[in-house]
């Protein structure tokens, strides 16, 4: 697999044919270990969910440390482990 930092979505498994069945069953665990949810969110309330003192946002990235939230013009993105993005979502 390539390293962490390089962006690629091809993965190459070389090895033994003994050991291809755990090899993918590391790649459909890594494949399924982060979720992502994007919500149509136009940029003028983008305020509101950040919240008074940035009170929402610090509870998205403070109280759930796996959870990464991007801000567009007319959406947010959250992507975090599949158990943490319907909490970080549902408010």
């Amino acid at each position: 697999m390539s390293p962490p930092d390089v962006q690629s979505d091809t993965i190459t498994l070389n090895d033994e044919h003994t050991k291809l069945g755990p090899a993918l069953t590391l790649v459909y665990f890594k494949a399924n270990s982060v979720k992502t949810d994007h919500m149509d969110v136009p940029s003028c309330l983008h305020k509101y969910i950040i919240g008074k003192k940035s009170a929402n946002i610090k509870h998205m990235t403070q109280d759930l440390s796996k959870v990464q939230v991007d801000f567009t013009d007319e959406s947010i993105k959250v992507e975090s482990p599949p158990e943490e993005v319907y909490e970080a979502c549902k408010d």
